[in-house]
């Protein structure tokens, strides 16, 4: 059956969802299995238990930081999907308090300071959440992204969204360099092609926009057919609508809401789903659902023929365990609208992690890490598997994957 991962740009939750019932009547008729959501314009104070837990998902939100509030993401994975881990934001700035954060930051504390990390998430946001997948035991990053809009100071504007593009692919390269896969999906304000436009003319300087550049980079545009004997250096996800339909006109995802550009099709393809090209092999289908309404955007769903293993506990990240709706005082990992306090380095935040997740679940075993590398230092007999297994069980302790132990699904 494969998994549906769906990505839209909702243009405010509470008003497209109003009630217990139509929030889960929502996520049910989107007939998808990770949805991703942005522009949720919620933000921490506003969330309720409606929005925050669900029957059958769990929840991973990203809140907006800036006044206006017109970012934040969210993303709901059915009970079938449920991810090992889960993070708000590209940056780490969230503080460690959770075994189960993700990590993966690569030279992005060199590359940007604080207050420019900050500054950028004032407008742009993300959540991530790793599943693990039957293939070759491997965990797949979807990154849902609500990439900042240049709309209102076109040069500040411009720079500010450029900076957001290079922090989107540092983490990703960084995660696929970790050896996951990498799914990254959402708003990301920019059309790739002319064929993505009613009337490219309108854009200024299509070709030569630092933005629609960037796109190029990371885009592997090779045709279908040719792909298998491709290969690019700098590139390494796939636009998977443009791969299934390669010469479709006249298909958009955003529409303004002055003069009836819906109704005459007077659009853009601003939102993606860009599939590692380690798996276009499984890519089955891109839909985009033109005729679901309730924002200026619509949704675009990607079939993908990958079976998901399911964590059996919902990370820290995952909204329930707030203390409001828990009804308990369990600790929970702070959102990006926290102070943000002073940072250990990487090399020693990336061994003191792998300290944490010293004990490790493989398919009923239990590998022993001896440092920070993740050397392995052994396997466990079946008897000392089995009460480890039912010890954690009993004791509700969150179980994390082995994301040390990878190989190549392509020799």
């Amino acid at each position: 059956m494969g998994v549906k991962i769906l990505t839209w740009n909702v243009d405010g939750i509470r008003s497209l969802y109003k009630d217990d019932a139509s929030i889960r009547e929502g996520l049910e008729s989107l007939d998808a299995d990770i949805i991703c959501f942005q522009e949720t314009k919620i933000s921490r104070n506003q969330l309720d238990k409606k929005f925050a837990v669900i029957d059958g998902y769990s929840s991973y939100f990203g809140f907006p930081r800036s006044e206006t509030g017109h970012s934040g993401a969210v993303t709901y994975c059915k009970e079938s999907v449920t991810p090992f881990c889960a993070e708000g934001g590209l940056s780490g700035l969230v503080t460690v308090d959770a075994d189960d954060i993700i990590g993966s930051y690569g030279n992005i504390r060199t590359e940007f300071s604080k207050r420019e990390l900050k500054e950028l998430a004032l407008e742009g946001q993300a959540v991530i959440t790793l599943h693990k997948i039957q293939m070759k035991e491997k965990m797949l990053a979807v990154i849902n992204v609500c990439c900042p809009s240049d709309d209102t100071d076109k040069k500040k504007g411009l720079q500010r969204k450029e900076r957001f593009y290079q922090l989107l692919q540092i983490r990703a390269t960084t995660l696929k360099e970790k050896g996951y896969f990498v799914i990254v999906v959402g708003d990301l304000n920019i059309g790739h092609k002319p064929i993505d436009y009613y009337d490219p003319s309108q854009e200024e300087d299509f070709e030569s926009n630092p933005c629609r550049r960037w796109l190029d980079r990371i885009i592997f545009d090779l045709d279908p057919k040719d792909i298998s004997n491709g290969y690019c250096e700098t590139t390494f996800l796939i636009d998977a609508f443009r791969f299934i339909h390669p010469t479709e006109e006249n298909v958009y995802t955003y529409w303004s809401s002055n003069l009836d550009a819906r109704a005459n099709n007077f659009g853009s393809r601003l939102d993606y789903l860009l599939v590692d090209k380690r798996l276009f092999a499984e890519i089955d289908d891109c839909i985009i659902m033109s005729t679901v309404q309730g924002s200026d955007h619509c949704p675009v769903k990607l079939i993908i023929n990958i079976e998901v293993i399911p964590a059996p506990n919902c990370p820290s990240f995952s909204k329930r365990y707030y203390p409001e709706f828990s009804g308990t005082r369990r600790k929970v990992v702070k959102d990006e609208t926290d102070d943000v306090p002073k940072r250990q380095n990487e090399s020693s935040m990336d061994e003191s992690l792998t300290e944490k997740k010293r004990k490790i679940g493989i398919e009923g075993y239990v590998i022993k890490l001896t440092n920070s590398r993740g050397d392995m230092s052994g396997e466990s007999s079946l008897s000392e598997r089995s009460l480890q297994e039912s010890s954690s069980q009993s004791s509700g302790e969150i179980s994390t994957p082995n994301t040390e132990h990878q190989g190549k699904y392509f020799s």
